[in-house]
């Protein structure tokens, strides 16, 4: 429950907290596939589960989806270049 206008709701993700720093081939796209992870949210100003009606939400909303097509071609890049390496 919010405790004043200015207190923020929890999130539907967590947040990333640890992703597996190895030093091999495949870190960076642990990390590409940990950010991408936590696109899979909509947010929202109700609590009933429908779409969100207010213009910052709906924002946030393209935002997102924006990141995550930027994120699936980074990924989709990224494991090409390592198939054609061989790694």
């Amino acid at each position: 429950m919010l405790k004043s206008k200015t207190e923020l709701p929890d999130t539907t993700k967590e947040p990333i907290i640890h992703v597996d720093a190895s030093p091999d081939a495949q870190y960076p796209l642990r990390i590409l596939r940990a950010h991408r992870a936590n696109c899979d949210v909509l947010w929202t100003d109700n609590t009933e589960g429908k779409k969100p009606v207010g213009a910052l939400c709906e924002l946030m909303n393209e935002h997102n989806r924006q990141r995550a097509k930027i994120l699936d071609q980074a990924i989709a890049d990224l494991e090409a270049a390592m198939a054609e390496r061989g790694e």
